[in-house]
């Protein structure tokens, strides 16, 4: 997708929502971070697409990608969806 700027030139950037979620793994192991929305998307819209890895930012800020086949619960924290 690419959105025409004001100084009339292309960009790839794309708004995105920053969400904390909760990550359980098959373990039982709990992962928490943020995951990245576009607008009107909800947490089941990103874990339902056809992406196989999710890219989660934990508050460390560091970025770790995630198989989502080893995602047994993923609830987002503080969201109703």
């Amino acid at each position: 997708m690419t959105v025409q700027s004001t100084s009339g030139k292309k960009s790839l950037l794309v708004h995105k929502e920053r969400v904390e979620v909760s990550i359980i793994m098959p373990d039982g192991s709990n992962i928490e971070g943020y995951v990245f929305l576009s607008e009107g998307e909800r947490v089941s819209d990103m874990l339902n697409s056809e992406r196989r890895f999710l890219p989660l930012e934990l508050t460390s800020r560091e970025l770790l990608l995630v198989n989502k086949d080893s995602i047994a619960l993923c609830k987002p924290i503080n969201r109703p969806d």
